[in-house]
C-alpha cells in the first residue's frame, strides 16, 4: 500500500515499477474527470486501458462530481458495477493486481468495498494499492489487511521508498512465482 499527500508521486510509482520491472497488471485507475479546463470530478478505468477516452465515456464511468470545497457526490452505482467488474476481472486473468486509487468517495460503495477485501485478502495475487492520505473506517480496515505492507510517501524520501517497494516486489513475485 502507497499512501502520501496529494501530487506525493503514489501513481507515478505505481507507473515506474510496472515499467522497470516488466509487470503484467490487471485492475483500475482513477483519472481526473476534466472538462473546458475546469476540474469536474473522477472517473474509473481499466488500467491497462491506454485509448483516449471520448467525453460520453467518461461521464459514463464517473465515480464522483465536485460540488464544492472537498465536497465530491459519489456515483456508487459505477463503483459497485463497473468497479467490481474491473477488480473481477483483474483477479481472475492477473497475478499482479493495481488499485490506483482507494479514497473516501466510496464510502458507501457496499459491493466496490467487499471486493477490494477480497482482492487485498487474496493469497493468489500481488496488490499493489495507492491510499488517499486520509481519515475513513474503511481506509483504517484496509491498513490493518493482514500481510499488507504500508508506505508512506515524501517527496524528500520517494526514491528511497521507490527501491524499499520495488525490492518487496521483487521478492513477491519470486515467493508467488509470478
Amino acid at each position: 500500500m502507497i499512501s502520501g499527500s496529494i501530487n506525493s508521486g503514489k501513481s507515478t510509482i505505481i507507473e515506474k515499477l510496472i515499467k522497470e520491472l516488466n509487470l503484467a497488471v490487471g485492475g483500475y485507475k482513477t483519472v481526473p474527470f476534466v472538462e473546458g479546463g475546469k476540474r469536474i470530478g473522477f472517473y474509473i478505468k481499466d488500467f491497462c486501458d491506454e485509448r483516449v477516452m471520448t467525453l460520453e465515456e467518461k461521464k459514463n464511468q464517473m465515480i464522483g462530481e465536485i460540488i464544492g470545497y472537498r465536497k465530491i457526490k459519489p456515483y456508487l452505482g459505477v463503483f459497485d458495477g463497473l468497479g467490481v467488474g474491473l477488480i473481477d476481472k483483474a483477479m481472475q486473468k492477473n497475478r499482479i493486481i493495481i488499485l490506483d486509487e482507494i479514497g473516501i468517495i466510496e464510502s458507501d460503495a457496499e459491493l466496490f468495498k467487499l471486493e477490494i477485501m477480497k482482492c487485498l485478502n487474496s493469497k493468489e495475487h500481488i496488490v499493489i494499492c495507492s491510499l488517499r492520505d486520509d481519515e475513513s473506517d474503511f481506509l483504517r480496515d484496509i491498513k490493518k489487511t493482514e500481510n499488507s505492507y504500508y508506505f508512506y510517501i515524501e517527496s524528500d524520501k520517494r526514491n528511497e521508498r521507490y527501491e524499499e517497494i520495488k525490492s518487496l516486489i521483487k521478492r513477491k513475485i519470486i515467493e508467488k512465482g509470478v
